[in-house]
């Protein structure tokens, strides 16, 4: 216990909040992350594909986490989002997504379609989406 209430980790407690409020879009996943919600999303992916609703089957496994990270509902046929900003930014990846099958537009690995579709930059250098024990 003592080393979580150290002047560092507290500090670092503080600052790992401040960050967490910035998040505008915060999933709902709980203590096991992505990984403890992959069986999660593989059933939501096949009532997509029963119900006929496979726009977001198709995308990228990384788009799919993020769409389904966030959604309220565990269904895979009908998403709902908690606020109107999130289901905005999954329609915006959605449509960069078909434009980059049609063509249209050509996103590098920096500048994919959830970068482009939040408005952030890819943090370069980092690696992203593989689980708890890559390093």
């Amino acid at each position: 216990m003592a080393e979580k209430t150290s002047p560092e980790a507290l500090a670092l407690s503080k600052r790992h909040s401040e960050q967490a409020k910035q998040n505008k879009h915060p999933p709902c996943l709980g203590p096991g992350g992505y990984e403890g919600k992959r069986e999660v999303f593989r059933k939501m992916d096949e009532e997509a594909e029963a119900s006929g609703n496979t726009k977001v089957k198709k995308l990228r496994p990384r788009l799919k986490q993020w769409i389904y990270g966030r959604s309220t509902d565990s269904s895979g046929s009908s998403l709902k989002f908690p606020n109107p900003e999130t289901e905005e930014v999954v329609s915006r990846i959605l449509k960069y997504s078909k434009d980059k099958k049609k063509g249209i537009s050509t996103p590098s690995k920096e500048r994919d379609e959830l970068s482009l579709a939040l408005g952030n930059p890819e943090h370069t250098g980092r690696t992203r989406g593989l689980g708890k024990l890559t390093t």
